[in-house]
């Protein structure tokens, strides 16, 4: 939360996450799937303090990540560049947007009925932090 407030929110692209699904902020609009990020219970760590930060988002066009699309023939990869980053996202959209299961390691599901969370991933000029959401890791 302090790095939030301290330089806005991060565009994964080159740093310490490649980021699967293209260059820029991650949301979901699932709670539950925000909080095992935020506890760290998906990244198989732990979060002394953690948090959800609530936000505003605005998109006209989400470019749809799907394995047919833009897997290629590696049911396992990612939607990396060349230098093994995410990619950036695509001309003409505002971002870009996945459907992942867990069961699958967090990649796009196979079929759009399938169980799995929403990930949007948008340029950060579209993106507005509102408020903080501390959570307890003793529940």
């Amino acid at each position: 939360l302090e790095n939030i407030c301290r330089g806005g929110m991060k565009d994964l692209h080159h740093q310490d996450d490649v980021g699967f699904f293209g260059a820029g902020v991650y949301l979901t609009p699932d709670a539950a799937y925000a909080a095992g990020y935020a506890t760290g219970e998906l990244m198989g760590r732990h979060v002394e303090r953690p948090c959800l930060v609530a936000c505003w988002a605005a998109a006209a066009a989400l470019y749809p990540i799907t394995r047919s699309a833009n897997y290629g023939d590696c049911d396992r990869c990612h939607y990396f560049d060349e230098a093994g980053f995410g990619r950036s996202l695509r001309v003409g959209y505002d971002g870009h947007v996945a459907k992942v299961s867990a069961a699958e390691g967090f990649q796009s599901v196979r079929a759009v009925g399938e169980e799995g969370f929403w990930e949007v991933v948008l340029k950060e000029d579209l993106v507005l932090p509102l408020f903080a959401i501390e959570l307890c890791n003793d529940l």
